[in-house]
């Protein structure tokens, strides 16, 4: 335990016992079922752990008759995962991919993927939704699969490519757009629930 002594504007002084622990900061999974028909998941970030750990809530989920897949402030993550949640959806489908000055090439998604959720969908997005979670909420809004839900999102997905520069520093290149499943880019300023 320790004391800290805590004062007001008024100049009034109070002291205040805190227990010191650790504490976990590492984003988890976030499942629901609400009123036993409306799911809800809360995928923090698209990592191979964190998409493992939401396949399991799956089939709780599955038994509900609407879900809302949360992606506010989304914004990270590897494409591979971000797939592997599309296909729950989907199924087997094409999800876009990105265009470079050297060529392009598709996103990665299994031939064999069948859709485990078919029921309606809504997808809460926000400002802090971008990069791979708005990727996410367009291809499931381009193939009628979710109704987006929410504020406007942050704005584009670009692929980078990080050169480290000889003084320390380092110079972030833009060297591909996503392009979604109906081959347009993602808007700059944002999606539009």
């Amino acid at each position: 335990d320790v004391t800290l002594t805590l004062r007001d504007p008024d100049s009034n002084e109070r002291d205040v016992v805190v227990t010191r622990g650790h504490i976990d900061l590492r984003p988890s999974v976030e499942f629901r079922t609400v009123d036993g028909t409306v799911g809800y998941l809360r995928v923090p970030a698209f990592t191979q752990e964190l998409v493992d750990e939401a396949s399991k809530a799956l089939p709780k989920l599955l038994q509900t008759r609407y879900l809302i897949l949360d992606l506010r402030n989304v914004s990270g993550g590897d494409l591979e995962a971000m797939s592997r949640v599309a296909q729950w959806f989907l199924g087997a489908a094409q999800m876009g991919g990105f265009v470079a000055r050297e060529g392009g090439f598709g996103l990665p998604f299994r031939d064999d993927a069948v859709a485990a959720y078919q029921r309606p969908v809504a997808v809460l997005i926000n400002s802090g939704t971008y990069g791979i979670g708005e990727m996410l909420a367009t291809i499931l809004h381009d193939y009628k699969r979710a109704r987006l839900v929410g504020n406007k999102t942050g704005g584009g997905f670009h692929l980078f490519q990080t050169v480290e520069l000889p003084s320390g520093g380092a110079l972030n290149m833009t060297i591909g757009l996503y392009v979604s499943p109906k081959s347009e880019l993602l808007p700059v300023d944002g999606i539009e629930p």
